[in-house]
């Protein structure tokens, strides 16, 4: 989803660029060899950033207020990048413009792909409360509290994704309690 976002940002964004230059709309204009470089390298560049950063860790245990914030700073980040090697050499009556093509670009990539990934975190949290994604889990710690927990979890309304496969009894003296027969 991130490399069509970024496509899909950097191709708005072209046509974008080239119908403020021209003032007139034309197929030609936007569909040149400089497009089609620009959907295929600025995307991977933008995956790349994402990599580094390690934005492409396990899906259901990720935050979407922390992935939002995260877009955020790395979209603010890659479009500096962008706008510095590739924009700042653009035809501009004033500097205006400039910034304006900043807030352009920095708007629509962020923005589709703030979107696809909550759409797509939002659907991980719906599987991982319906029970349809599971973590096995052991339980290590002392009988009664053991239980207390296991009790607490497996009460919840919405599951947290965990499934219990075992319990360690962190204090060899006690004999398993209960907890030992639930899992």
């Amino acid at each position: 989803m991130d490399f069509l976002m970024a496509s899909l940002a950097w191709a708005a964004f072209f046509a974008y660029r080239k119908f403020s230059e021209n003032e007139i709309f034309s197929w030609d204009a936007i569909l040149d060899r400089n497009f089609f470089i620009g959907i295929i390298l600025i995307p991977v560049g933008w995956i790349l950033l994402y990599s580094i950063f390690d934005e492409y860790q396990d899906l259901y245990r990720k935050s979407r207020i922390r992935t939002l914030t995260g877009t955020f700073w790395l979209s603010l980040l890659g479009v500096l990048f962008l706008f510095f090697t590739l924009i700042l050499d653009d035809v501009v009556t004033d500097y205006n413009d400039y910034i304006q093509s900043f807030v352009v670009l920095f708007l629509l990539h962020f923005f589709l792909t703030a979107f696809s990934r909550a759409v797509l975190l939002t659907r991980a949290s719906n599987r991982l409360a319906r029970g349809l994604i599971t973590f096995p889990t052991l339980i290590v710690g002392a009988n009664d509290r053991a239980l207390s927990l296991y009790q607490e979890m497996i009460g919840l309304r919405k599951s947290l994704g965990y499934a219990f496969v075992g319990f360690v009894n962190a204090n060899e003296d006690e004999q398993p309690t209960e907890l030992a027969k639930h899992i």
